[in-house]
C-alpha cells in the first residue's frame, strides 16, 4: 500500500490517531491517581502483578500503569510526562522507534515502558550511549521507579561480575551497549554456572537507537587474544611505504574509457581511491616492494602476506588520518566513531590495519589478536523477545531498521511549535573562504551575546576553527574525541549567554542544551556548521540541537567545493563551471545545482554504508547459526545435564567419517589398511590402535572393529554364495575369565536362499494379486465409459454451436443422467446471469459521455492488470499497459505525483491535471479502494466538472472592491507555489495596511473610505509586475507574493518603485482637500527567513506592526532577534497569567534572627516560580508592572505565602510564634473583602504579620493608608531595601515604620568600608530613638556579620545564617557562636 500512502496520507500521522484513544484515557485517570496516598499508589505495583499472574496481558495494563508512573514521577523528580510524551511511550511498549526532537525528554519517555514491562519480573534494558548517561539516568529516572517498588541497577565499565549480577538482577538495568555485547560473550566463554551475570534477554529500550543500531553496527564486538606472529612485518612495511611516491590517478575507470578499452594510466608507486577507501600498487611499485624484500616474484603464494601487509602500510598512510579517524593518547591508537565523534574503547581495525597504523604512529605495535568470540550488534539486539528505541532522527533509516531489526519510525509530535530558523547553504569557492566566513559569523554572533556551536566533521577541523578564534579573541570549548570525558561538562554549557562551543559532529548527544536566561531574546542557540555530513542523519542531529521545546533558534551549514563530498562526488563538470566563472574571492555562491549535488552524494554514501552493514549481518549470520547451536551446548553443561548421548553420537560420527574417509563402499576389505586409519583416527579419539584379523575381515565391518563394544551383523560371501553372518561378544566370558587375553564372540550363519525363501514367496504372490486387480479395472472403466461417451459428446457438440452467439441464452439437451442434466441447467443459468449483468453494464457505459479505466493490483501476484487506456488517460502515452510489473508500476505512479500537479477530494480521491497538446488541461481522477489481498484503482474523466468547480470557485476568487484576489484565492495559488520551490526561486512577502482609512471612513463616511481602498488596489495592479499574486485580505489588509528572482536586490527594486507609487497617489476629499495614501509595511524574506507560506504570513505581519508602531509609511524588513524576543516576551506574559489564574507560585521561607540570642524572630516569605520561562520573581513584578496586574500579585501573595506559612508551623518545620515578613506592593492594596477574608482566615496570625513596602518606587499615599486601615492595630510595617531608593528621613517619619531593612548593597562590604559603617551606625541611632528595629538584611560573610552586630543592628538576615527554602535549616553553627561570643 505504499502507493496509497505518497497519495493519501502519512504513516505516523495514522499512527498517531490510533493511540490518541489511549492517551485520552490516561489523562482521564489524573485526577484520580493524584487523590491516592503514596502507599496507595506505591501498592499499585503488586496490584499490577497479580492482575498478570490471574490471565491479564501488559496491554490490558497499559492505560492505568502508564498513568501511575505519571504521577509518580511528577511526585518524585517534579517532572509530569507530556501527552505526546505518552504517544512516545505507547509506541515504544509496541516495540518500535519513536522519533522525537531534541529536547522533548525522551529519557522521561523511556519510564513508561520500563515500568509496565518490568511488572512480568523477568527484566528491562535501558541501553544509553555512554557510561556517563547510563549512571546519570539510573540515579534521576530511577527515583520514579523505586519509588513504586521496582529495584533499579546500572552497569559501568569498571563494575566486576558480583556488581554486574546484582545489576542484571534489578527489574531495570541501566547499561551502555558495548557493556551488554560484551557481557553476553563473556557469559559464553566462562567455566562454572556462578560466574554468569545475564539473565534472559527479554525487553530492551536503546536510547539514540540510530547512534547504537546505525552507526556502531558497522563494526562487531569481538573478544581476543594475542596470536604468536611477530609484528617486524609491520614495521618494515611502515618504512617502505614512507619511501614510496603516490600517482595522481584514483585508479578509478570511467564508464566510456571502459567501453573503449582504455587502461588507466599509472605514474608513481600506488594509486589512491578515495571512494572507495582502496590502494593499488603500480608496476613500478610493485618492483620497489620487490627490491625491498629481496623477493622475485610478489604475486607468488608464499609473498602474499608481504603484498597483504604493504597495502596495509599504504592505507595507514593515504587513508586513515589521525585526530579524524583515531586519536594517540596514553601511546595507544584508539578509533574514532566517523558519526558520533565518540572514542570507541576495547575496539582495533581488523585484519592488520590497527598495527599498521600503530607502526605509522611509532607507538608500540600489539600483536595481531586471534578472535576468541564475536558477534554484531544487529545479531545482539535481535536476540531480545522485544526491543524498542528513541531518537530525534531515524526517519531516513526506516528501511534498514525494519529490514534487520523488524522495527518501524514513527514521528512523534513536538510538544511545543517548533520555531527554529534554518538558513540556506552558504557555500564558497574554497575551505579558507569558509572559514573565514564562519569565524566571521561566530565572532557577529558573540557580540550580540548570542551563544554557538559550532559542529565539526573531525578533529582537525574543529581545532583549526579554534585556533582561528583564539587568534580573534573569543573564549569558547572545544569538544572532540580527544576531551572525551568531559563531553557532557562541556556540552551542558553551550546554551549560555556568550558561549562559543566547538563539537565533532552529536555535540554530546544524550545532554540537553538548556538556553540561560536571557538568550531566547537574543535569538536563542545558533548552529553553525563547517561542513556537510555524509549522513543526512548526522547533519539534521546537528541542526536539532537548537529550538528545544520551543524555545528560538537558528542554524547554518557553511560549505567549500573543496570539501570532501563535493571533491570525491561532485560533477566535476559543475565544479569546472564554477572555477572557470573566477568568483571573487569571499563572495557566496548561492546556486541549487549545488545542494542537489550534495544530497545526491549524501544519499550514495548512505547507500554504501548500509549495504556495508548489511554484508556485515550476512557475514555474521553464517557465525551466527554455529554460535547459537554452541553456546545452547555450553549452557546445557554449566546447568550440569548428562552430555552422554550427544558426546556418543560425536564419536560415532567420527568413527563414520574417519572409516569412509579411509575405505569407502568399494574399498575390498583385504586392501583395509589399519595404519591409514589410525592416522586420521586417533588425534582425535584415544582409542587403541586398531588392527585387522582374518576374522574381522570376514566377520565384521570396519566401524564395527573400531567400535568394539558393539556387535556386528552384515553379508558375507565364502565360495560364491552369499551368507548373513552376525556376531555378538560373550561378556560373561570375559567377567568368568578376567585374567584371560581372550575374548569370545558367538557366531551365526545362514544362507541368503534360506533366509529369503518366504519373503521371495510372499512377493510373488503379491505380483499375481496386481495384475488381476489391474485388469478388473479396466474393464469396468470401459463398460462405464461408453454409457457416459454419447451424451458428453451431445452437450459439447451444442456447446460449441452456440459459442459465438454471446447474447443468447445456450439451450442444451437432456441426457437423462442427473449429474449432467444438472450440471447443464447450472451452465444455463450462469449464462444468464452474466448476460444480464453485461448489458446492465453495456448500457450504463453506453449511456455515459465520460471515459474510464481502472487498474487491479492482488497481494499473490507480481503483474498489475491496467486497462488499455489507463495511462494514456493520465498522460503517460509512452507507457505500455501490457505485462506490468508491481515494480515498474509504483515507479510509473511515482513519477505521476511528482511531474503532475494534482488535488485531493474530500471523498478519498485525486484529481491529476494532465496537460493536451492543444495547450488545454485534461482533468482525471484516481480513487483507489481494496482490501488486504486486492486493489483497485479507478480513473474518470472529471474536465466537465472541474472546469465548472473552477468557474464558480473563479467568481468567489476576486475582491469586488478593488478587483485583486481575496485572501482564499491568494492563499489557494500562493501555497501552489511553495509546492514548488523551484519556481519560488529568491521571494518575499509583504504584508500592508492603511494607516489613514479609520481617520476617512470616520469623516467622510465608508464611502469615500472605499474609494480609498480602490485608490490602493489600482495603485497596487498597475505598478506590480507579472510574477507577483496581489490580494486584499480584509479591510485595509493587503498581502503581496513576490517570487521568481535570481536576486534579492531584484526585489528591493520592486519594492521602492511601489512605495514610490504609492507616495504619488493621492486621493480627493469631499471637502475639496488631497490626502496621500499612507501605507505601513512588511517585509519577510523567502527561504532566509522561512520556507512555509505560514511562516513568512506571521513574520511580516510582525514587520508591518513594529513598522506602524515605529514609522508609519514605510516598509519594514522582518528582524528576527526583535521577533523572537517579543514571542519570548509573550511566552513570559502567558505563564504569568497562567501563574496567577492557577496560583502556581510557591513561597520559601528565609529565617530572621535576634542579633542578641541567635534565635528564630521572623521569617521572610519569598516568592518562588518554576515555569518553562517564567523562573524570577523579578520578572514577575516586571510584567505584573506592565499588564496592570499588581492587585493580583498582591492578593496572591498575601494568601498564598501567609497559608503555606501556617501549614508549615502546624507540621513542625517552622518556629512558632515568630513574625511572618510579607512583600508588599507599594501602590497597590487589598480590596475590603480581602481584607474580610483574610481576617477570618488568618485571625491568630495578624498580630505576628509585618508587611514589608519598598522604597525602590515611591510610596502611594493613598495606597499606604488602606493598608495602614486594613492592618488597624494588628501586625506592623516595615521599610525594605532601605537605602537603595527614595527615602530620606522625611519619608520615614511619614511612614513611620517598626522595622528598617537595610539594603543588602549597603551590608556588602560593610566590614571595610567606613561610609557604609557610618551610614548605618546613623540609621541604628535614628531608629532606636524612635522606637524602631533595624533589620541587617544580605549577610554573606563573618566580617560583616561582627561589625552590624558591632553597630547595633537588631535582626539579621543573610545567606551566612540560613538560606531560603521551603523548609528552612536552623542557623548556621559558626554563624551562632559569632552571636554569642559578640554579646558574652
Amino acid at each position: 500500500m505504499g502507493l496509497v500512502d505518497k497519495l493519501f496520507g502519512n504513516k505516523s500521522e495514522k499512527e498517531i490517531k490510533r493511540i490518541e484513544k489511549y492517551v485520552d484515557a490516561i489523562e482521564a485517570l489524573d485526577e484520580k491517581m493524584q487523590a491516592l496516598s503514596d502507599e496507595e499508589l506505591r501498592a499499585k505495583t503488586q496490584e499490577f502483578k497479580d492482575r498478570l499472574a490471574a490471565g491479564e496481558t501488559l496491554d490490558d495494563l497499559l492505560v492505568e500503569a502508564f498513568a501511575v508512573v505519571r504521577e509518580a514521577a511528577d511526585r518524585t523528580i517534579h517532572l509530569k510526562h507530556y501527552r505526546v510524551q505518552l504517544m512516545g511511550g505507547i509506541i515504544l511498549h509496541q516495540g518500535r522507534i519513536a522519533e522525537m526532537k531534541t529536547g522533548e525528554g525522551k529519557t522521561l519517555v523511556s519510564t513508561l515502558p520500563a515500568y509496565l514491562n518490568a511488572l512480568e519480573g523477568k527484566g528491562v534494558h535501558i541501553v544509553t550511549v555512554n557510561d556517563y548517561l547510563a549512571k546519570r539516568d539510573a540515579n534521576w529516572m530511577g527515583q520514579v521507579h523505586q519509588f513504586l517498588g521496582l529495584s533499579v541497577g546500572v552497569i559501568l565499565n569498571s563494575y566486576d561480575n558480583a556488581e554486574r549480577q546484582a545489576a542484571y538482577n534489578c527489574d531495570i538495568t541501566y547499561i551502555t551497549n558495548n557493556e551488554l555485547g560484551f557481557d553476553y560473550l563473556r557469559d559464553n566463554m566462562v567455566i562454572y554456572k556462578k560466574d554468569l551475570v545475564q539473565r534472559e534477554l527479554n525487553y530492551a529500550i536503546v536510547d539514540e537507537v540510530d547512534s547504537v543500531l546505525i552507526d556502531e553496527a558497522r563494526t562487531p564486538l569481538i573478544i581476543s587474544g594475542q596470536s604468536g606472529k611477530s609484528t617486524d612485518l609491520y614495521k618494515a612495511c611502515d618504512v617502505l611505504a614512507r619511501q614510496m611516491q603516490r600517482g595522481t590517478s584514483d585508479g578509478e575507470l570511467s564508464k566510456i574509457d571502459a567501453i573503449m578499452g582504455i587502461d588507466i594510466e599509472e605514474d608513481g608507486d600506488f594509486l589512491v581511491n578515495e571512494k572507495d577507501k582502496q590502494v593499488m600498487l603500480t608496476t613500478e611499485g610493485v618492483k620497489k616492494v620487490e627490491q625491498f624484500f629481496h623477493i622475485k616474484n610478489l604475486a607468488d603464494a608464499e609473498n602474499l602476506e608481504i603484498q597483504h601487509n604493504i597495502i596495509l602500510a599504504l592505507r595507514a598512510h593515504n587513508l586513515m588520518f589521525r585526530d579524524r579517524d583515531y586519536v594517540v593518547k596514553d601511546n595507544e591508537v584508539l578509533i574514532v566513531d566517523e558519526f558520533t565523534g565518540r572514542i570507541m574503547p576495547g575496539r582495533r581495525y581488523s585484519d592488520g590495519l590497527h598495527q599498521a597504523i600503530e607502526a605509522k604512529e611509532h607507538v608500540k605495535v600489539n600483536r595481531e589478536s586471534k578472535t576468541l568470540a564475536t558477534i554484531t550488534f544487529q545479531n545482539f539486539f535481535n536476540k531480545y523477545k522485544k526491543k524498542a528505541g528513541m531518537t530525534g532522527t531515524a526517519m531516513t533509516e526506516d528501511k534498514e531498521f525494519m529490514d534487520i531489526y523488524g522495527m518501524d519510525v514513527v514521528e512523534i509530535p513536538t510538544n511545543k511549535p517548533m520555531i527554529r530558523v534554518d538558513h540556506e547553504d552558504a557555500i564558497y569557492m574554497t575551505k579558507k573562504e569558509k572559514l573565514n566566513a564562519v569565524i566571521n559569523d561566530i565572532v557577529e554572533s558573540h557580540k550580540k551575546g548570542q551563544p554557538v556551536l559550532v559542529g565539526t566533521i573531525n578533529i582537525d577541523t574543529s581545532e583549526e576553527v579554534s585556533e582561528l578564534l583564539s587568534k580573534r579573541g573569543i573564549k569558547h570549548n572545544v569538544l572532540n574525541a580527544k576531551f572525551h570525558e568531559l563531553e557532557a561538562e562541556i556540552v551542558s554549557h553551550a546554551g549560555e549567554r556568550g558561549a562559543v562551543t566547538i563539537a565533532t559532529n552529536m555535540a554530546g548527544r544524550g545532554t540537553d542544551i538548556k538556553l540561560e536566561d536571557g538568550v531566547a531574546e537574543l535569538g536563542g542557540l545558533k548552529i553553525i556548521g563547517t561542513e556537510r555530513h555524509e549522513s543526512r542523519r548526522i547533519d539534521n542531529q546537528l541542526r536539532g540541537r537548537a529550538g528545544r521545546q520551543g524555545d528560538p533558534g537558528e542554524s547554518k551549514f557553511y560549505l567549500s567545493l573543496e570539501d570532501d563530498l563535493m571533491r570525491l562526488f561532485g560533477s566535476e563538470r559543475m565544479m569546472g563551471v564554477y572555477k572557470a566563472l573566477k568568483i571573487p574571492e569571499g563572495e557566496e555562491i548561492q546556486h541549487k545545482t549545488i545542494t542537489k549535488q550534495i544530497e545526491k552524494a549524501q544519499k550514495k554514501i548512505e547507500n554504501n554504508n548500509f549495504g556495508i552493514r548489511r554484508n556485515l549481518l550476512d557475514y555474521d549470520q553464517v557465525n551466527n547459526d554455529q554460535r547459537e547451536v554452541i553456546y545452547a551446548e555450553r549452557r546445557r553443561v554449566l546447568n550440569g545435564e548428562s552430555m552422554r548421548d550427544s558426546i556418543f553420537k560425536m564419536i560415532t560420527d567420527i568413527v563414520d567419517n574417519a572409516v569412509d574417509l579411509c575405505f569407502g563402499e568399494n574399498t575390498d576389505k583385504e586392501n583395509w589398511d589399519a595404519n591409514e586409519l589410525n592416522s586420521v583416527l586417533l588425534p582425535t579419539i584415544p582409542l587403541q590402535p586398531v588392527t585387522f584379523s582374518t576374522q574381522d575381515r570376514s566377520l565384521k565391518s570396519a566401524q564395527s572393529i573400531v567400535m568394539q563394544d558393539s556387535s556386528a551383523a552384515g553379508t558375507i560371501v565364502v565360495n560364491k554364495t552369499k551368507y548373513f553372518a552376525c556376531a555378538e561378544p560373550l561378556t560373561l566370558y570375559d567377567r568368568n575369565a578376567p585374567f584371560s587375553n581372550e575374548h569370545w564372540l558367538l557366531l551365526g550363519i545362514v544362507p541368503n536362499s534360506t533366509l529369503y525363501k518366504i519373503s521371495n514367496d510372499m512377493q510373488s504372490l503379491l505380483l499375481v494379486a496386481v495384475v488381476l486387480t489391474l485388469g478388473v479395472g479396466l474393464v469396468c472403466s470401459y463398460l462405464v465409459s461408453r454409457g457416459l461417451a454419447h451424451p458428453i459428446r451431445q452437450l459439447s457438440d451444442e456447446v460449441a454451436a452456440i459459442q459465438d452467439k454471446r447474447t443468447e441464452i445456450p439451450k442444451l439437451s437432456r441426457t437423462g443422467i442427473r449429474e449432467i442434466d444438472g450440471f447443464s441447467t447450472a451452465i444455463t443459468q450462469l449464462s444468464q446471469d452474466i448476460l444480464d449483468t453485461s448489458t446492465k453494464f453495456l448500457r450504463i457505459m453506453d449511456m455515459a459521455s465520460i471515459e474510464l479505466g481502472g487498474y487491479e493490483i492482488r497481494e499473490d501476484s507480481d503483474k498489475v492488470f491496467v486497462t488499455d487506456n489507463f495511462f494514456s488517460m493520465l498522460g503517460m502515452q509512452d507507457a505500455n499497459p501490457n505485462d506490468v510489473t508491481r515494480e515498474r508500476f509504483e515507479m510509473l505512479m511515482e513519477e505521476l505525483v511528482l511531474q503532475k500537479e494534482s488535488f485531493s477530494l474530500q471523498d478519498g480521491g485525486r484529481v491529476f491535471t494532465i496537460p493536451q497538446k492543444d495547450g488545454s488541461e485534461r482533468f482525471v481522477m484516481l480513487r483507489i479502494t481494496g482490501e488486504d489481498e486486492v486493489q483497485v484503482g479507478l480513473v474518470e474523466d472529471v474536465t466537465a466538472t472541474t472546469l465548472e468547480r473552477r468557474r464558480i470557485e473563479h467568481e468567489r476568487d476576486y475582491d469586488v472592491l478593488t478587483g485583486l484576489y481575496n485572501r482564499r484565492a491568494f492563499d489557494a495559488r500562493a501555497k501552489k507555489l511553495f509546492r514548488m520551490p523551484e519556481k519560488l526561486g529568491h521571494a518575499a512577502l509583504l504584508m500592508m495596511d492603511m494607516d489613514n482609512l479609520k481617520h476617512i471612513n470616520d469623516t467622510f463616511g465608508h464611502d469615500w473610505g472605499d474609494r480609498y481602498i480602490n485608490l490602493a488596489g489600482q495603485c497596487f495592479a498597475q505598478t506590480l509586475p507579472q510574477n507577483t499574486i496581489c490580494a486584499r485580505m480584509s479591510g485595509d489588509e493587503f498581502i503581496v507574493l513576490f517570487y521568481g528572482y535570481d536576486r534579492r536586490d531584484e526585489i528591493r527594486q520592486v519594492l521602492n518603485r511601489l512605495s514610490e507609487a504609492i507616495k504619488e497617489r493621492t486621493a480627493l476629499l469631499p471637502n475639496g482637500d488631497t490626502m496621500r495614501i499612507s501605507i505601513s509595511g512588511g517585509i519577510a524574506w523567502y527561504p532566509e527567513n522561512g520556507r512555509d507560506l505560514a511562516t513568512l504570513k506571521k513574520y511580516a505581519d510582525f514587520a508591518m506592526y513594529q513598522v506602524k508602531h515605529e514609522a508609519k509609511g514605510a516598509m519594514g524588513e522582518f528582524d528576527i532577534g526583535a521577533y523572537n524576543q517579543e514571542v519570548y516576551a509573550a511566552q513570559l506574559r502567558r505563564e504569568f497569567l497562567q501563574m496567577l489564574r492557577e496560583n502556581s507560585a510557591d513561597y520559601h521561607f528565609q529565617p530572621i534572627f535576634s542579633a542578641h540570642t541567635g534565635r528564630v524572630a521572623a521569617y521572610e516569605a519569598l516568592m518562588r516560580v518554576k515555569m518553562q520561562l517564567l523562573n524570577s520573581p523579578l520578572t514577575v513584578m516586571k510584567l505584573a508592572r506592565e499588564m496592570d496586574k499588581l492587585y493580583e500579585v498582591e492578593r496572591l501573595t498575601a494568601f498564598k505565602a501567609t497559608s503555606t506559612f501556617v501549614m508549615m508551623q502546624n507540621r513542625g518545620q517552622l518556629h512558632r510564634n515568630t513574625k511572618l515578613f510579607l512583600n508588599s506592593i507599594a501602590s497597590s492594596s487589598l480590596t475590603d473583602e480581602d481584607v474580610a477574608e483574610f481576617k477570618a482566615q488568618f485571625a491568630e496570625l495578624l498580630n505576628n504579620r509585618v508587611i514589608e513596602i519598598t522604597e525602590e518606587e515611591e510610596i502611594d499615599r493613598e495606597a499606604l493608608e488602606r493598608k495602614r486601615r486594613a492592618m488597624g492595630d494588628q501586625g506592623a510595617l516595615a521599610l525594605d531595601d532601605w537605602g537603595s531608593g527614595y527615602s530620606n528621613s522625611n519619608s520615614l517619619l511619614e511612614l513611620s515604620p517598626d522595622y528598617i531593612k537595610v539594603d543588602i548593597t549597603i551590608i556588602c562590604d560593610i566590614d571595610t568600608d567606613a561610609d557604609k559603617q557610618q551610614l548605618v551606625k546613623d540609621i541604628v541611632e535614628y531608629a532606636h530613638g524612635r522606637g524602631m528595629k533595624i533589620v541587617a538584611e544580605g549577610i554573606e560573610t563573618e566580617a560583616e556579620l561582627r561589625k552590624v552586630i558591632e553597630l547595633g543592628v537588631d535582626l539579621l538576615q543573610g545567606y551566612f545564617l540560613a538560606k531560603p527554602a521551603a523548609s528552612p535549616s536552623e542557623i548556621a553553627p559558626q554563624a551562632l557562636s559569632v552571636i554569642r561570643w559578640m554579646n558574652r
